[in-house]
């Protein structure tokens, strides 16, 4: 038996949609699984045993219509049973109408019956127990595995411990005595990125509250953004700085591995401490729906939305770029300081 998973783009979508590979290997562990991705987050299925083969979704084929219809054909030879489209965009519609597959699934769209002989609807209303990025992409498999099988919900990493030590233990300034904390100081982009004046306070708050080792993880495009954080910085903090920056996602997930929580804007690499079952405390743009990424249901991965301390914002409405920066000019560090000061007391 053969599945295909279609899942391309951005880290925690794919992580998330590691769940499925090892809900269907835990059912069936003759199954092959192969799961399309995006070059870039490879590195968070990298020795996972649920997946048999990580096909990388060619650069530029979604530019190229004749580069896209090859890439299909070529996905179509290899004669997949199901196929579970998790992605549900222009380019895996067409390789899910070239596929052979007899049973093919993905999110219900005004069109998506012509495609798929099975559809599902996304939940909105939250869920206690599992985020709705979980819970959406579970029903892809209920047909498969059946409704009343024991589900596995937390996305896992696999990472080699001894490469991982090995990279860990060369950041030649951390103290060793130290706790280490790492850092997650801009989001993917401005928009989403909580205020620099801000982030400033929360290290110099954690720092304050104990001794502790800190690594900045950000981009080489994001340094200049980075050199203005460190002007709000006070000189003890400062000094408790790593000058370590993670050079490649393999690497921030060794590194990660070996941190005792992490703590910044929510994202990618929030959900990889996640699953490295770290401690976590994650700061929410207002424009993203904490619903779908998020539940309160372990003590030591904790999220701060804008929404939990305005009654007056309007969820489940979409947010423009310009009143997103509004909404984080109030949501200082001050409204959810004793939020952090008692995550921290759980390191």
């Amino acid at each position: 038996m053969k599945i295909l998973i279609i899942q391309q783009k951005f880290i925690g979508d794919v992580l998330m949609s590691s769940v499925l590979c090892e809900n269907l290997k835990s059912w069936n562990p003759r199954c092959e699984i192969d799961i399309i991705v995006n070059d870039f987050t490879t590195d968070v299925l990298k020795n996972n045993p649920h997946i048999d083969k990580v096909i990388i979704f060619k650069k530029g084929c979604s530019d190229n219509f004749i580069g896209l219809i090859n890439f299909a054909l070529e996905i179509r030879k290899k004669k997949y049973d199901y196929l579970i489209d998790a992605y549900s965009k222009l380019e895996s519609n067409l390789i899910s109408i070239l596929s052979t597959a007899s049973f093919k699934i993905s999110y219900y769209k005004y069109y998506s019956s012509i495609i798929y002989n099975k559809t599902t609807k996304r939940f909105f209303k939250q869920d206690k127990k599992l985020p709705l990025a979980i819970k959406n992409r579970i029903e892809f498999i209920k047909d498969i595995v059946g409704k009343k099988f024991d589900f596995k919900i937390v996305p896992k990493l696999f990472v080699d411990k001894q490469n991982s030590k090995s990279e860990f233990d060369a950041i030649v300034d951390l103290k060793k005595n130290k706790k280490t904390i790492m850092i997650i100081p801009l989001g993917s982009n401005y928009f989403k990125s909580y205020p620099i004046e801000e982030m400033a306070k929360i290290l110099n708050f954690i720092n304050d509250k104990g001794d502790y080792n800190f690594i900045l993880n950000y981009m080489p495009f994001q340094k200049n953004i980075i050199n203005k954080l460190i002007k709000f910085i006070n000189i003890s903090t400062k000094n408790n700085i790593s000058r370590f920056v993670p050079i490649s996602l393999n690497n921030f997930i060794n590194i990660c591995n070996h941190c005792d929580g992490v703590i910044g804007n929510e994202g990618g690499a929030i959900h990889i401490a996640k699953g490295l079952n770290k401690a976590t405390f994650a700061i929410f743009s207002p424009m993203i729906d904490i619903k779908g990424w998020h539940v309160d249901n372990n003590p030591k991965q904790v999220a701060v939305h804008y929404s939990d301390y305005c009654n007056d914002f309007l969820k489940n409405k979409k947010i423009s770029k310009t009143k997103n920066l509004e909404y984080y000019k109030e949501f200082k560090f001050l409204l959810f300081k004793k939020k952090l000061d008692l995550f921290m007391d759980l390191l």
